[in-house]
């Protein structure tokens, strides 16, 4: 029989593998009843604690079921996770189920010697205390870096450069979508204005991207006129689950006026209407 190791780290916390590694087998050894033992070690890397549908936790799982591991030893609980109720199915279920022994070493417990019931309870809650306090002051960083016009991650905006984790313009990209605004509001089509741009050897923001040649097509002129952050806005809390309203914050620097972006709007509305009926 196997010992499993089981290790996770998540992209928000500060916890490493090695370290994690380094404190189990340091408990391995120390104890001389797994001297001789096989170990498998299982790590999630970058996942989060909120819920066990992570991969190696389903392959530890499986070697649970399947009589292989009978032994699961981790750093601490907050390591196999942080969510109260599927950690408690976890430990109160899997471990009179098939037996296993689970080993929660900064904690201090052993399912062979200690009650889980009370104790992972009180720990679990904590966790999820814990995580839902990271997730906030993340959500508060990123706003405040929004709103000091700071970049926050992703791929850089076409017409943007990042400097000093903020936004400046690319002179060069940000002709380009004046021509294409320009022209638009001259009531050119998207597929005109896209044979327009390949006429004159233009390359597409993809095709910069990628540092190879690109053609523009009526999808990726659109998608230049549907930018707003174009005439100066960053769109915050889109696709926030917690109801936040959306904000739009004057913080990048402008590259085309808010009136030339909203005559284009309009034109597009009209059109999509015009289709419509």
């Amino acid at each position: 029989m196997k010992i499993g190791i089981y290790m996770r780290i998540s992209k928000k916390e500060g916890e490493s593998v090695s370290n994690q590694r380094k404190i189990i087998y340091e408990y391995i050894e120390k104890n001389k009843e797994f001297a001789g033992e096989d170990t498998e070690e299982f790590i999630d890397d970058g996942k989060s604690g909120k819920n066990m549908n992570r991969a190696e936790m389903i392959r530890l799982k499986e070697k649970i079921v399947s009589g292989e591991i009978k032994t699961v030893i981790a750093k601490d609980l907050s390591r196999i996770g942080r969510n109260y109720a599927e950690m408690g199915e976890f430990m109160e279920m899997m471990i009179p189920l098939y037996g296993v022994r689970v080993i929660a070493v900064n904690d201090a417990l052993d399912s062979n010697y200690n009650d889980f019931s009370i104790v992972h309870i009180l720990k679990c809650i904590l966790n999820e205390i814990y995580i839902r306090d990271v997730s906030q002051k993340v959500r508060c960083e990123k706003r405040m870096k929004i709103e000091n016009g700071k970049f926050t991650g992703g791929t850089e905006l076409f017409g943007y450069v990042r400097e000093n984790e903020r936004y400046c313009v690319n002179e060069e990209e940000a002709e380009i979508i004046r021509f294409i605004f320009a022209k638009y509001c001259m009531e050119m089509s998207c597929g005109d204005i896209a044979d327009l741009l390949n006429d004159r050897g233009i390359n597409t923001p993809g095709g910069r991207k990628n540092n190879k040649a690109a053609r523009w097509d009526r999808n990726s002129v659109s998608r230049i006129l549907r930018e707003e952050s174009y005439c100066g806005y960053k769109i915050c809390g889109k696709r926030c689950r917690d109801g936040i309203e959306v904000k739009k914050f004057d913080i990048f620097p402008k590259i085309i006026e808010k009136d030339i972006y909203y005559r284009a709007k309009n034109i597009r509305e009209k059109r999509k209407s015009r289709k419509k009926n």
